[in-house]
């Protein structure tokens, strides 16, 4: 029994239709301006673009650092670990080489940074939802996966297929063969 793996990247959605499904770059190039100027959306991509200039970012890589910033606001902000709860009421602040230093306001900055930061990384996950949520029509899919697949599949191996990408266009395609599947198929 034979077994074929099919990755499909960013390009198997784009040849169901390059307008429908943004890839890297086009994503973007397509972010409302809501996002595309936010101070910490600029942030994010300061801080990546700082060794290469040319270094072309995946919203993925985006929302990673995002997760990253909110994970350290709530263990700064959670006062029953030992280090957050050092820090706040100046706590700390007698152990410091220089007495004036406080660190007070600490707990409000990352509580307000972890909000604007949920509210980027939602405004994000909403425009990803726009992009990739929508079903390609069974005729460009009559064009792109389905010839694959049933030919595929009737070669008798067994699929696998992996994506890392947003989109439904496989799932869709999945279900709008019109055939016995013999083998497990696995998405």
């Amino acid at each position: 029994n034979k077994r074929i793996t099919i990755f499909a990247g960013a390009g198997a959605s784009k040849a169901v239709d390059p307008d429908q499904y943004p890839t890297t770059v086009e994503f973007f190039d397509r972010l409302p301006i809501s996002v595309a100027t936010n101070l910490l959306f600029e942030s994010v991509v300061a801080f990546l673009m700082q060794d290469d200039k040319n270094r072309i970012l995946d919203i993925e890589i985006i929302l990673w650092e995002l997760s990253e910033l909110l994970s350290f606001c709530e263990q700064v902000s959670n006062q029953e670990e030992f280090p957050a709860w050092l820090f706040f009421q100046d706590r700390l602040a007698p152990m410091l080489p220089d007495r004036n230093w406080r660190t007070g306001h600490l707990e409000q900055m990352a509580r307000s940074t972890w909000s604007t930061a949920a509210r980027l990384r939602d405004e994000i996950n909403a425009q990803v939802y726009s992009f990739y949520s929508e079903v390609p029509s069974s005729e460009k899919l009559d064009r792109t996966w389905k010839p694959l697949l049933e030919n595929l599949l009737r070669s008798g191996c067994s699929i696998e297929l992996i994506t890392t990408n947003y989109y439904v266009v496989l799932e869709e395609a999945i279900s709008d063969l019109d055939i016995e599947f013999p083998q497990t198929f696995e998405v």
